[in-house]
């Protein structure tokens, strides 16, 4: 591997976005962990701008970063505890949550670190946003549609849990 200005930001916001997803797992506060969250997924959006996706990466910033992470807050500050109500942000199965984590990370080790991973030199066409945009808008319109309506009944039933908790 070669040391180039490339490699050496690819390693800084690999490492970011592990320390940030260390810290919102272990964190006592949630509104820490969420502006954290922010951080990781910025960072995601900076990998994206190495690898020449900047549509991709502006779409992650605007939705991920942006509209979700609002959308967190506005749900946090909806539902907030009463005052002098604990919440217990630590449970009992911290132990099964690491060892299942470190199975899964193993697995992942013994699969795709001994693959070769193939390659091309063939010239790739550059994918403008107009073709962008059909392709997403006819031929993945469904999957597109299902995310929106999936966002949309997340909202409501945080509205739902708000105002059952105002009565």
């Amino acid at each position: 591997m070669t040391v180039n200005g490339p490699t050496i930001a690819f390693l800084i916001l690999a490492s970011l976005i592990l320390s940030a997803a260390v810290y919102i797992v272990t964190t006592r506060n949630i509104m820490h962990a969420v502006f954290v969250h922010l951080l990781a997924l910025s960072s995601v959006s900076g990998i994206y701008i190495l690898l020449y996706a900047q549509f991709i990466a502006a779409m992650q910033v605007l939705i991920y970063a942006g509209a979700v992470t609002t959308m967190v807050l506005f749900a946090l500050m909806l539902v907030k505890p009463k005052a002098g109500m604990e919440i217990a942000l630590d449970n009992q199965q911290k132990g099964m949550a690491f060892a299942t984590a470190g199975v899964f990370l193993s697995v992942l080790l013994v699969v795709l670190v001994p693959k070769v991973w193939a390659t091309s030199q063939e010239k790739l066409t550059p994918l403008t946003v107009a073709k962008f945009g059909k392709i997403l808008f006819t031929k993945y319109v469904l999957p597109f549609e299902m995310i929106s309506v999936l966002l949309l009944v997340a909202l409501i039933g945080v509205l739902v849990l708000a105002s059952k908790e105002e009565e």
